[in-house]
């Protein structure tokens, strides 16, 4: 069985400059507090979602300007991740990451 264009090509996925420093942060707060494979391995499933289904797995928010993009927001414990998706180009980019409240990589976000 053929698969479908939306299986067979995966989303390129890229951040902002913030969300760069911000897991440069977390890192080093993640391996203060003996969490970094934790948060390594939640960073890593998040990035593949969005290589593969960035539409499906997060809850739409507002369409973009640019015609055809959407900006959605997902959850994968602890992160809440904005991000934008462009489906025909297949381009995701992370604008936000943040940490659930309350958890201990949350620190002084």
């Amino acid at each position: 069985m053929a698969q479908s264009s939306e299986e067979s090509e995966s989303y390129s996925v890229d951040r902002l400059a913030e969300v760069s420093e911000f897991i440069i942060q977390l890192g080093a707060r993640a391996k203060k507090l003996g969490m970094a494979r934790g948060a390594r391995d939640a960073l890593a499933e998040i990035v593949a979602k969005l290589e593969a289904t960035p539409l499906q797995w997060g809850d739409p928010l507002y369409a973009t300007k640019h015609a055809g993009g959407m900006v959605l927001q997902g959850l994968w414990s602890p992160f809440i991740v904005r991000y934008v998706a462009f489906e025909a180009e297949r381009i995701v980019c992370i604008l936000k990451i943040r940490v659930f409240p309350g958890h201990p990589l949350a620190g002084e976000d």
